[in-house]
């Protein structure tokens, strides 16, 4: 249960809505790979998650409005994973950090603390017989909402938030650190806005890091391994781009609403980054990021220009194409070429070479 984050706004991957089992089919979130992942490491204990997330929910709404409900219409879950902050954040609601006894009231840590004596006390406000559900609170994912997002006074606030599930909220587990994934220090370069979909969702990529952190919190004698991401993805241009799991009917722009028509199977899985629609773009240095292993970096590149730029010489046809509405582009020819763990430059659509392209490449990485 929490806020739009734990709904999944944000995430417009449909490949991933359905379990494997086909126990559960969602609309977006983390839920399905969830469960997937729990069974895999589970199989004797099919599990079930289901989303209770509501956009626009602070911990008041969760513990004074939401919780009986909730418990009502899933009487037999074991367990609830609690994501909640980021509207608090806003409002903006002191943490309570320290308190003690009535000084709580109306904080964070009281509406939490009272959020959870709700579920694991049959009785509450007795709290004397368990009614044997157990909590994970997760720790809240970082807000891009400043230039410098790592001392921002909703970041800060939800810093002190973090501190309160770590140390002072009893009878619940501490569930995924979101927060320290997404901005684990103050540079720049090892920040992953770039699996965010706007200042505060995560798009696709980043709910299955998200599930893949919650899987491992729930069973940390039988972690999965953190999908592959893209580091330090910069441009050359005062834009951002993002990395994202992309299907046929994606944007696969951050400026247009061009969508993807076709897609050939060798790319399935793949990392696209998704730029702006620089057609002009004649940089030697136009997009960088690193990988932590062997990759095939894939170029989708104007199929309707004469030469390509001098930088993809490297690049072997594949003789496939990706499909857009983009009537500038339609079909796009995919190009390959394999690169080791390490920083990757590549250069702009017009470099140096070039001739006829008249729409920006695309760029998808698949591990080799």
């Amino acid at each position: 249960m929490g806020d739009s984050i734990t709904n999944g706004i944000g995430d417009f991957y449909p490949d991933d809505n359905i379990s494997l089992l086909e126990r559960f089919i969602g609309a977006r979130g983390p839920q399905a790979t969830l469960i997937d992942q729990l069974d895999q490491s589970r199989p004797f204990t099919p599990a079930l998650v289901y989303n209770e997330g509501i956009g626009g929910d602070e911990t008041y709404d969760a513990a004074f409005v939401r919780i009986d409900s909730i418990l009502e219409r899933h009487p037999a879950a074991n367990r609830v994973l609690i994501g909640l902050g980021t509207n608090d954040a806003f409002t903006p609601l002191q943490s309570g950090l320290g308190c003690t006894g009535a000084a709580c009231d109306g904080t964070y840590k009281g509406n939490l603390q009272t959020l959870v004596n709700r579920i694991v006390w049959a009785d509450f406000p007795n709290n004397t017989v368990p009614s044997g559900v157990a909590v994970s609170i997760a720790r809240i994912p970082p807000a891009w909402v400043t230039s410098t997002p790592w001392s921002s006074t909703a970041n800060n606030l939800i810093r002190q938030y973090n501190q309160v599930i770590e140390n002072e909220i009893s009878n619940a587990d501490i569930g995924p650190d979101f927060f320290n994934y997404f901005m684990p220090a103050q540079a720049t370069s090892t920040h992953r806005k770039s699996m965010f979909s706007d200042n505060l969702h995560p798009n696709s990529l980043g709910y299955l890091v998200m599930a893949t952190l919650w899987h491992n919190a729930l069973v940390p004698e039988s972690p999965e391994p953190l999908p592959f991401v893209l580091e330090d993805i910069k441009l050359a241009v005062k834009a951002e781009a993002k990395q994202e799991l992309l299907t046929v009917g994606s944007l696969y722009r951050t400026t247009t609403s061009h969508q993807l028509t076709s897609i050939p199977s060798v790319l399935a899985g793949g990392r696209w980054i998704r730029t702006p629609n620089n057609t002009s773009n004649g940089n030697a240095s136009y997009l960088r990021f690193t990988v932590d292993r062997t990759v095939d970096v894939y170029v989708a590149y104007d199929g309707g220009s004469t030469a390509r730029p001098n930088w993809m010489q490297g690049f072997v046809a594949t003789g496939l194409s990706v499909g857009t509405t983009d009537a500038n582009g339609p079909q796009m020819k995919l190009y390959v070429r394999t690169y080791n763990a390490g920083q990757i430059t590549l250069g702009g659509n017009k470099a140096s070479g070039s001739a006829g392209s008249n729409t920006n490449y695309v760029t998808i990485v698949v591990e080799h």
